[in-house]
């Protein structure tokens, strides 16, 4: 089942003060965002773009979009304060329950122990897809100890070095050049979609 934005914000923010700021399209949104970056750095501005689909589109959204939107939600459901601007046109459009997201997030850490099998079962669920390499959010590549992954609601993709069934290094690496960056120490992994891919799901949408 999906909800209202309204509806996600008071269960995901249970008397949380937070300002939900509805500009009459993205445009204005996006600026009003750097505006509020400028004045008031100490606070949060969130966006919640929209899917920029039309109804009955034989297309989904962009990846980098269905990323923002699914780090603008896990933000919420986080804590955040501050505004969230949000477009009225995307106001109108349902979300998925808080508990969907919640329960969907994989964590990753640097020490813990990983089976490739299991980890790959595991991102398929949640809608990630495999490819030869990865340039955008929503993709993995496995070869040998190595996996590159694009989880949404980040940046840049991750490489994750595995030593046997143990993680041994987590870096940040550059999808045009393909080079590793910075190490980090975890990772919270999002699910691909906003909505379930589950065979009961599946069967909810066509009824």
């Amino acid at each position: 089942s999906e909800v209202s934005l309204p509806y996600f914000l008071a269960s995901a923010l249970p008397g949380k003060p937070l300002k939900l700021v509805l500009p009459p399209d993205a445009e204005t949104a996006l600026r009003l965002q750097i505006a509020w970056q400028f004045f008031r750095p100490q606070d949060n501005a969130l966006f919640l773009p929209d899917w920029e689909t039309l109804p009955y589109d034989s297309f989904s959204p962009h990846q980098d979009i269905i990323s923002a939107r699914l780090r603008t939600l896990r933000q919420l459901q986080d804590g955040a304060r501050g505004i969230v601007l949000v477009p009225i046109n995307t106001l109108m459009q349902r979300l998925p329950p808080v508990s969907y997201i919640a329960g969907r997030v994989m964590t990753l850490q640097s020490g813990a122990r990983l089976d490739r099998e299991t980890f790959r079962e595991s991102l398929s669920r949640a809608g990630y897809r495999a490819v030869e390499t990865v340039y955008e959010p929503g993709e993995y590549a496995m070869r040998g100890a190595i996996i590159d992954l694009f989880a949404m609601g980040m940046d840049e993709p991750i490489r994750i070095d595995l030593f046997d069934d143990e993680i041994d290094t987590l870096r940040h690496f550059d999808p045009g050049s393909q080079r590793s960056t910075d190490k980090i120490d975890g990772i919270e992994l999002l699910p691909a979609h906003e909505y379930s891919l589950s065979r009961s799901a599946i069967a909810c949408f066509r009824e």
